[in-house]
């Protein structure tokens, strides 16, 4: 017992330590991005929407799965032995959802890793070079990848 709450103090103590001790908050620095920061923001943006296509896809025929293993033994609410109504299995649930998973992951992940092809990538990339107006979508997704570039960089301090 002694030993249970000298640990249950430690756990309370531990986090509350690192309060104490007034951690600054992380200074912002104002970057400027260069055009090889850009191009690659963009290589990546366009990796990731591959590789969630590539996901979604692949579970598509795992829901697909599920539905097919759920549906046989949906309840349909009659016994067969009487005329007392069955109780609910869960299995009408999955069905009822692994069906719509199935269509939206099939749908969405071969959008997502269409959308996203090396073609449409080098098409975009080619425009940016060229200096030509990429489409609000982009420019959106773009801004949202160059600040999580900024905010994963690690703080380069000066002298």
């Amino acid at each position: 017992m002694k030993r249970l709450l000298s640990l249950l103090s430690l756990m309370v103590a531990v986090p509350l330590a690192g309060h104490s001790q007034g951690v600054q908050p992380g200074v912002y620095v104002n970057r400027v991005f260069t055009h090889s920061d850009t191009v690659q923001a963009l290589h990546d943006m366009y990796r990731n929407g591959r590789r969630w296509g590539r996901v979604l896809t692949a579970l598509a025929p795992v829901a697909a799965g599920f539905a097919a293993y759920s549906y046989p033994k949906t309840d349909l609410g009659i016994s067969p032995w009487g005329n007392q109504p069955s109780g609910p299995n869960g299995h009408a649930t999955a069905y009822m959802i692994a069906i719509p998973a199935t269509l939206t992951f099939s749908l969405v992940g071969v959008l997502s890793w269409n959308g996203n092809s090396k073609k449409i990538e080098q098409e975009t990339i080619r425009h940016y070079e060229m200096r030509l107006p990429l489409s609000q979508r982009i420019q959106r997704r773009l801004h949202r990848q160059l600040e999580s570039t900024l905010l994963t960089a690690t703080p380069q301090t000066g002298s």
